[in-house]
């Protein structure tokens, strides 16, 4: 029997303030084919123990009213930099038709002595804007 050892949360950018989480991402399009994201992630509050940066883009499925199970099309971790204040910072760019499917997780441990992890999965389509 395979034990459960993490869960997905779901974060879009109306979510976020009430998950309490305190990151700040932008995706610009910076030209029809090309989205060019940046997201900030201070190691504090919720954010503290943040293990890993991953990028992951689902397949496209077709409208649900309930969870679905699927493996992502890409699943990468992503070079973190770290800031003299402990500010964690991501970058990359993507093709504009795989923005709407993307994700930003941040992996974390879950409780005092992990068992398990669980990702808070950023979706990046509510953050893209157009080049200005």
């Amino acid at each position: 029997m395979m034990k459960k050892l993490g869960f997905i949360i779901s974060v879009t950018k109306q979510t976020q303030a009430k998950e309490g989480l305190n990151y700040s991402l932008t995706a610009r399009r910076v030209s029809p084919e090309v989205v060019m994201v940046t997201m900030e992630i201070p190691r504090e509050g919720k954010l503290k123990d943040v293990r890993s940066v991953t990028m992951r883009i689902r397949p496209h499925l077709p409208p649900t009213n309930g969870p679905v199970s699927y493996s992502p099309l890409v699943s990468a971790t992503l070079q973190t930099t770290e800031d003299k204040k402990g500010v964690w910072s991501v970058s990359f760019q993507l093709a504009s038709e795989l923005a709407e499917r993307c994700s930003v997780d941040l992996l974390m441990p879950q409780g005092p002595r992990p068992r398990g992890y669980f990702h808070y999965a950023v979706e990046l389509k509510g953050y893209i804007t157009d080049r200005q």
